[in-house]
C-alpha cells in the first residue's frame, strides 16, 4: 500500500513538472507549438523507456521461472 501512495505522488510530480517546462519554453521565448512538441517528445520518450524496461522485466521473469522449473 506504501508504493501505491509514494507512485501516485511520484506521477503528480512528474505531471506538475512537465507542465512547467511547457511554461518555462514558453516564457523563455519559444512558441506554444515548438513547447507542445517538446513536452510530446519527451512524454514520448518516457512511454518507450517504461515499455523497454516492462519488456525486459518479462524476460528476465520468464528466464527465471525456466530456471526454477529445471531445478
Amino acid at each position: 500500500m506504501r508504493w501505491l501512495v509514494l507512485l501516485s505522488g511520484i506521477d503528480l510530480v512528474l505531471e506538475t513538472l512537465i507542465a512547467f517546462v511547457a511554461l518555462y519554453l514558453v516564457a523563455q521565448g519559444a512558441s506554444p507549438s515548438f513547447a507542445a512538441i517538446a513536452i510530446s517528445v519527451w512524454t514520448l520518450c518516457a512511454l518507450s523507456g517504461e515499455f523497454g524496461v516492462g519488456l525486459l522485466l518479462k524476460h528476465q521473469t520468464l528466464e527465471n521461472s525456466e530456471r526454477n522449473h529445471a531445478l
